[in-house]
């Protein structure tokens, strides 16, 4: 599939058509051309209606193509659809599609799909980004979390919990401890104390340090209390 190129919408195409066919007219019909003048308006009309017409049809075939190349069974296409997808309001149309890219067997499709989501309005893959956040890639995972973090909908604070229960990539369990803070859970202080005093990379056990203190009251930062509610 070739890279999208800028296309004017087809009534600019049409408008500037017009503007053409009034002149030829005006002027015309000022030379006395009365039936050549009509003429010219006649082919012109049906100028313009072949553009409109083949400018649908044409838009109608790619949309089809786009759906049947995200619904290829062969990975490198279904790569090549959701590169192509749009990033408007039309990619509404392709929701069905998207949902099942989520799942796919190929983590790289499941990354590029996360790319596509947007959490406040694609509010049906939800779940399935949810679902992410425990996926057997990492880079999967990373995106899932970044998107969550992003969105920062309430509905995602038990889903991170869960999934920083079972994640063993302490920079994983960094970010997840931050998005749960940046929604006001204190659970967040417990993941991040969890990577300071058991990671093995100093740099992870760093950045705990930096997201806890970023976040924690003075007063927080001797109290066991943020333990409560995490086992």
């Amino acid at each position: 599939v070739s890279q999208s190129r800028y296309h004017p919408p087809t009534i600019v195409v049409v408008l500037a058509v017009a503007l053409v066919l009034v002149s030829v007219y005006r002027f015309l019909l000022m030379r006395g051309f009365r039936l050549r003048a009509i003429a010219s308006c006649l082919v012109g009309a049906m100028f313009i209606g072949g553009i409109a017409w083949s400018t649908l049809l044409l838009r109608k075939s790619n949309e089809k193509d786009l759906a049947a190349l995200l619904k290829s069974p062969f990975d490198n296409e279904r790569v090549m659809g959701l590169k192509s997808l749009p990033h408007d309001d039309s990619k509404q149309r392709y929701l069905r599609e998207l949902a099942d890219l989520l799942k796919d067997k190929n983590p790289e499709i499941r990354e590029l799909a996360l790319s596509h989501v947007d959490l406040h309005v694609d509010k049906a893959l939800i779940s399935a980004v949810h679902a992410l956040l425990r996926d057997e890639s990492d880079r999967v995972r990373d995106a899932a979390i970044a998107l969550v973090s992003q969105a920062a909908l309430p509905q995602s604070v038990e889903p991170l919990v869960q999934a920083a229960k079972v994640e063993e990539d302490d920079f994983l369990r960094v970010e997840i401890g931050e998005a749960l803070l940046e929604l006001q859970d204190k659970r967040g202080f417990a993941v991040l104390l969890g990577v300071m005093e058991k990671a093995e990379i100093p740099l992870a056990k760093k950045e705990a340090y930096e997201h806890f203190i970023a976040h924690a009251p003075h007063a927080l930062l001797h109290d066991k209390g943020i333990y409560r509610d995490w086992e």
